[in-house]
């Protein structure tokens, strides 16, 4: 119970890493006004729907042994904002397998109370303090990602999708401005997972600390002035993230355990997530499936009793 617990609290670390780097020349007025229109919108949405897909390649080295992975994910998502309310399922395959997963988030009793689905069976945690810790961390907002300043963006030549045109721009957030955003997140982590978030803290904080700038190509639907896709290239990233998150890993592991951890490493190439948004503040509703709401309660703050394990 005590590694799953620890599994969970690393897979919630990684989601708000994720989560909070992405909620995410010559120009003409016209085009300056759906720029500015669309990112306003999106900063602003009262709700959304989003479908965001990775592909890539991971290679895993261990022993002088090495093991290629082609990797894939898809996953659909529909968010409400205050209070905050969402639903996500996915699907991500690697070396030949599939995994499905099935979440949803929402405020119950001013605590926020997650429902995941995986392997056929549901589990609910309890969250502390929530939106101190995404009011701190800058995830209820993605303007710090996107900002309404048009002299931060780069214009590229429209891009025709399913017959359609689209203006396209480029835009890059600065690694300093994302150390800045997850410096928000690991301050918060206290407050959503009370004792077990000491090595969480020290996990993202060394995640991030290498990351790097992030690029991003951003499709603006000129007809409906909004944000319709989002591309990101990954692979630096990841690649900074992945060798980070190892010697972190393998620190806290102890000597002995982390001597073995030490000759493993992650690798990925070809990594790419594509977002496109839609429904942007008419978004449908949606109702937890009774068998989420009546799944037992995971303690993730339960540092005596984990310690009891």
């Amino acid at each position: 119970m005590k590694k799953v617990k620890k599994l969970v609290g690393l897979m919630l670390c990684f989601t708000l890493t994720v989560g909070c780097l992405f909620g995410c020349g010559g120009t003409s007025a016209n085009d300056e006004e759906i720029l500015t229109s669309a990112v306003k919108s999106i900063n602003e949405a009262k709700n959304f729907d989003m479908v965001g897909k990775t592909s890539g390649k991971m290679v895993m080295k261990m022993g002088g042994q090495s093991q290629e992975m082609d990797m894939s994910s898809e996953v659909k998502g529909t968010q409400f904002a205050d209070p905050l309310k969402a639903k996500v399922t996915g699907v991500t395959k690697t070396a030949g397998t599939s995994v499905e997963t099935e979440s949803y988030v929402q405020k119950e009793d001013d605590k926020y109370v997650v429902y995941v689905k995986a392997a056929g069976t549901w589990s609910k945690m309890v969250l502390g303090d929530l939106d101190q810790a995404i009011s701190a961390s800058g995830m209820n907002s993605i303007e710090k990602q996107l900002k309404e300043d048009v002299s931060k963006y780069t214009k590229k030549d429209d891009r025709e999708v399913d017959g359609k045109d689209y203006l396209v721009y480029e835009y890059t957030v600065s690694g300093e401005e994302i150390k800045e955003m997850m410096a928000g997140v690991s301050s918060s982590l206290g407050s959503i997972m009370g004792g077990q978030s000491g090595d969480m803290e020290q996990l993202l904080n060394d995640m991030v600390k290498d990351i790097g700038d992030m690029p991003m190509t951003i499709l603006f639907d000129r007809e409906s002035k909004s944000i319709y896709q989002i591309e990101y290239s990954m692979t630096e990233m990841m690649n900074k993230m992945m060798k980070s998150m190892m010697e972190s890993i393998s620190k806290m592991a102890g000597e002995e355990a982390g001597q073995g951890l030490s000759d493993l490493s992650i690798e990925v190439s070809d990594m790419n997530m594509v977002i496109t948004y839609s429904n942007i503040g008419s978004a449908s509703d949606f109702e937890i499936p009774e068998e989420a709401l009546s799944a037992k309660e995971m303690d993730l703050g339960d540092a005596q009793e984990e310690s009891k394990e």
